[in-house]
């Protein structure tokens, strides 16, 4: 599970990066179907919050709480 979210976490980071700065896509080019997705209204929250970052926040989210369960679980072998 970790692993799978430290992957959707990359890739939320990247899409991040590339709405912020506006630097292409491997694969996107401008005129494109993904081009034209990851520029439109719906890509931003309010205008100025890349959609990508709030899933980048939730992802963080998971992985902060994984460690926070492997850890309890350790400590609960522990006193065994």
């Amino acid at each position: 599970m970790a692993l799978l979210c430290v992957m959707a976490l990359s890739l939320s980071l990247l899409l991040t990066f590339h709405s912020v700065s506006g630097a292409g896509l491997i694969g996107c080019s401008g005129g494109s179907p993904c081009d034209t997705v990851l520029g439109s209204g719906w890509s931003m929250v309010m205008g100025r919050v890349p959609v990508a970052a709030l899933g980048a926040g939730v992802y963080l989210a998971i992985l902060v709480c994984l460690g926070f369960l492997s850890f309890s679980r350790d400590a609960e072998l522990e006193g065994l």
